[in-house]
């Protein structure tokens, strides 16, 4: 598939969404659902062989698993284009639902609220790792990536974050700790490029997603929630839920990328479509459980999207362990 490109005219700094780079993004964000079942199977010869086998592209010296409470992240590099991708895990352990459930909104550093439980487990202190310095995940994320830089130190390093499900709040939530925090000013040579959420519950209030969206845009980088028509795990804890007790007040960052796929044909794409434009589409031709996958978003990405229609305006390997 070549790589595809659209952009909107109502938001001339939205840069082109890349079909090729968001899948090579949702690949990655796979990694740490898959570490977590089996070392919860208590044997993680399974994740080395799985990256060994369905991951050619990891540079395994690149390659970091950090375990910060109910939260995994998987770092990676590819020296080829000096680019770092972290990724965070879906809901799996006991731990993640849990923090799901807690979800009273909480102060965010950048501004706004957020879920309360989600984000906890983001900032709080604790010891990570001795060979990363830091008391929370985002000094350690901030130390790898340091490492990562420190490999071609004339060149800029480009950061992506993503996550699919909860993962994609959780990539989100630390993208903005971490603009909060200063560090991609502090760090030019370090530039944050995309932040990919796939099918993310809601998760923040209009506050912070206005913050966060207005200092990715002025760092330059690009931050996407994609969803597949179909998928409803979106509506989760935003005021169109489907359910009352999973209603509440909550949405995502980014530009959405809605699309929609097709048994018979190329699938389409909306950007930013309005609410009045989703309730308008036909109901899907997929079953609403097989979509709410990786595999689903994955085998999307991967048709040809050449396909579109027009955009609406614009709405509001190392473990390191405790």
């Amino acid at each position: 598939m070549g790589e595809q490109n659209t952009q909107t005219s109502e938001k001339q700094s939205l840069k082109a969404f890349s079909y090729e780079s968001a899948k090579a993004a949702s690949a990655l964000s796979a990694l740490p659902h898959i570490y977590e079942k089996e070392k919860f199977k208590g044997d993680l010869n399974g994740f080395k062989d799985t990256v060994n086998a369905e991951y050619n592209d990891i540079e395994r010296e690149y390659l970091h698993v950090i375990v910060a409470g109910d939260v995994t992240a998987v770092m990676t590099l590819n020296t080829n284009n000096h680019n770092a991708t972290v990724a965070f895990d879906p809901t799996h352990t006991l731990g993640d639902k849990l923090d799901n459930f807690f979800r009273k909104e909480k102060d965010h550093s950048l501004g706004g609220k957020v879920h309360g439980g989600i984000y906890s487990d983001i900032v709080k202190d604790r010891t990570i790792s001795e060979k990363f310095p830091g008391s929370s995940l985002t000094d350690v994320i901030g130390a790898i990536l340091h490492s990562y830089a420190n490999q071609n130190p004339e060149k800029s390093l480009n950061v992506d974050f993503t996550g699919f499900s909860s993962g994609g709040a959780k990539a989100a939530m630390t993208a903005g700790e971490m603009i909060a925090e200063g560090f991609f000013k502090d760090y030019p040579n370090i530039q944050l490029q995309n932040v990919y959420t796939f099918s993310p519950p809601g998760y923040a209030n209009n506050e912070f997603i206005e913050k966060f969206e207005q200092a990715t845009e002025q760092l330059g980088a690009n931050s996407y929630m994609v969803q597949i028509h179909g998928d409803t795990t979106p509506s989760i804890l935003t005021s169109d839920a489907s359910g009352l007790f999973t209603k509440y007040h909550y949405g995502q960052a980014g530009d959405h990328i809605y699309i929609i796929p097709s048994e018979t044909g190329e699938p389409q794409m909306l950007i930013n479509p309005s609410q009045e434009t989703l309730d308008a589409l036909p109901e899907p031709e997929h079953d609403k459980k097989e979509v709410h996958t990786l595999k689903a978003y994955q085998y999307v990405l991967t048709t040809d999207n050449s396909t579109e229609i027009t955009p609406q305006p614009l709405t509001n390997t190392p473990s390191l362990e405790p």
